[in-house]
């Protein structure tokens, strides 16, 4: 039966080597797009959005009948 191991990324598995030597898991991140940053974006603000249009709906139809 073969074993599965999950390491979190950036930790070196127990039998990669020694504790001294120096081992990097991923390299520099690539520079963000125009349009991811805009999709970031957009999406932050529709997700705020919709909490307080969402919050708002609650607070006058659920919680003002108490």
């Amino acid at each position: 039966m073969s074993e599965t191991m999950t390491v979190r990324p950036g930790a070196v598995p127990p039998a990669a080597g020694t504790a001294s030597e120096s081992h990097v898991a991923i390299d520099a991140p690539e520079p963000w797009e125009k349009w991811e940053t805009q999709l970031v974006v957009w999406s932050v603000g529709i997700g705020i959005a919709g909490l307080i249009v969402l919050g708002t709906l609650i607070n006058i139809f659920i919680l003002d009948k108490y």
